[in-house]
């Protein structure tokens, strides 16, 4: 065990390593201090777990945890969201637009409600989008939602009838809808 003095001549003389990997890392507008706080912070920690009896030298080992430390700051505290979660905000937006207009322009005073045959028109869009998915997602979909006739599933029991793992199946899905979305020419809520 380093004493502290050692240990902080260490982070001082290894501190620039902090800008090195911030200079080549891409750091969104304004989490700039914040991510160069993560990468202190890092150092310290790769000064205080560095094992000099491996055959990598202490500032590669630090470059490696600075990096790690930023990438998971930027990842948990700066979400991006999904193409689809986009997606979806931009369909819903632009269905709100519309409804706005005809609101101001007095032809509707409300959101309309949905009639019957409403329904049955989206069910065979629906069906139509089905009929048009590769068999694979198919498969899927057909077994997590019980359009098999076996009732709709979880995850995990999806991918123990298939033979794979739950998040297999949420990929797979997750291409079903993006393959659905591209097949209407709009993204699938």
């Amino acid at each position: 065990m380093l004493r502290t003095e050692d240990r902080n001549t260490i982070v001082l003389e290894n501190a620039p390593l902090v800008g090195y990997v911030l200079g080549w890392s891409r750091i969104p507008n304004g989490h700039y201090d914040d991510c160069r706080q993560e990468g202190y912070l890092a150092l310290i920690h790769a000064v205080d777990h560095y094992d000099p009896a491996r055959d990598e030298a202490l500032s590669t080992y630090a470059v490696r945890c600075i990096r790690g430390a930023i990438l998971d700051y930027i990842n948990r505290r700066i979400h991006r969201p999904t193409r689809g979660v986009r997606d979806t905000e931009k369909l819903y937006d632009a269905q709100k637009e519309r409804i706005q207009e005809r609101i101001e322009r007095g032809k509707e005073t409300a959101i309309p409600d949905r009639s019957d045959q409403d329904v049955i028109d989206d069910a065979d869009a629906v069906a139509n989008c089905l009929d048009k998915l590769r068999p694979r997602y198919r498969r899927v979909v057909d077994i997590h939602y019980g359009f098999d006739g076996t009732g709709a599933k979880t995850l995990s029991e999806t991918g123990e009838v298939l033979g794979c793992s739950h998040e297999y199946v949420r990929v797979e899905l997750e291409r079903a809808y993006y393959s659905m979305s591209r097949k209407e020419g709009r993204p699938v809520a």
